[in-house]
C-alpha cells in the first residue's frame, strides 16, 4: 500500500515537472526558450543574374546597317532610253555603284559602256579603276570584266525621309569602232548607243547593267567589298 502511493507521488512530480513554463528541450537538456534558434519565416530573395554581355554591331561603320545593299537588274533598249528605280527610302545615306553589263546589238557584242546616273539633278559618271591603262581617277568606258565602279556619293542632295529615285541615261558604248569594220577607228570617241550618222536611235542596240546602292539601313561593308 506505501508502495503504491509512492509510485503514485512521483508520478504527480514528474507531471509537474513536464508542465513548467519558460524551459525548452536542446541537445536532451533544458534551456531557455529565448535561446533556441529562430527560424525565419520570410521569403528567400534569389541572386540576380549576371547582366549579360553587349554584343558588338557585326556591321560597325556609321554609314550604314546590316542589310545588303539594294540592286536593281538594268536593260534597255537605245540611247536615249532611260532606266529608273523604284522609289528609294534613306535617311542621310545614298551611295551608288554601277556594273557594267553585256551591250550590242544582232550583229556584235559592245565592249565599253558609259552611262550618266542622275539623282535630284545632280549627276555623275561611274569610274572604273582595274584596268592598267585607266589615269588613277578611272575610266569612264567600264567592261563587264571591271566589276562595280569606283563609289559615287549622293548624300549631300537627299532630304532625309523624302524617297528619292535613281535614274541611269546617255547610255554610250564602243559601237562606232564596228560601223566601218575598223575596232581603231574613232574609238577614242564614244558615241550615244544610236546610228552615229543622224540622232535617231539605232534599233535593236541594247545595253544592260546593275546598279548597287547604300543606304541609311544598308552594309556600308558590303557595299564596299570587291563584289557587292
Amino acid at each position: 500500500m506505501k508502495l503504491a502511493m509512492r509510485q503514485a507521488s512521483l508520478l504527480v512530480v514528474i507531471a509537474s515537472l513536464a508542465f513548467l513554463p519558460g524551459c525548452g528541450r536542446k541537445g536532451g537538456e533544458y534551456v531557455e526558450d529565448d535561446a533556441l534558434e529562430t527560424i525565419s519565416t520570410e521569403t528567400p530573395v534569389a541572386p540576380a543574374l549576371p547582366t549579360p554581355p553587349v554584343v558588338a554591331d557585326p556591321d560597325p561603320s556609321p554609314l550604314g546597317g546590316g542589310d545588303s545593299p539594294l540592286s536593281f537588274s538594268v536593260h534597255e533598249v537605245g540611247g536615249s532610253a532611260i532606266f529608273q528605280t523604284t522609289e528609294i527610302d534613306t535617311d542621310n545615306v545614298l551611295r551608288v555603284r554601277y556594273e557594267v553589263g553585256p551591250a550590242g546589238n544582232q550583229y556584235f557584242d559592245g565592249t565599253d559602256v558609259r552611262v550618266e546616273i542622275t539623282v535630284n539633278g545632280s549627276t555623275k559618271i561611274p569610274r572604273y579603276t582595274t584596268d592598267p591603262d585607266c589615269s588613277p581617277q578611272g575610266c569612264e568606258y567600264g567592261r563587264p570584266s571591271d566589276g562595280a565602279s569606283e563609289i559615287m556619293d549622293f548624300s549631300s542632295v537627299i532630304t532625309p525621309g523624302v524617297p528619292i529615285t535613281i535614274q541611269i541615261t546617255n547610255a554610250r558604248y564602243n559601237w562606232y569602232c564596228y560601223v566601218f569594220y575598223n575596232p581603231h577607228q574613232d574609238c577614242t570617241y564614244y558615241n550615244l548607243v544610236k546610228n552615229p550618222n543622224s540622232s535617231i536611235s539605232f534599233p535593236g542596240h541594247y545595253w544592260e547593267g546593275r546598279l548597287i546602292v547604300q543606304t541609311h539601313n544598308t552594309s556600308a561593308v558590303e557595299f564596299e567589298s570587291a563584289d557587292p
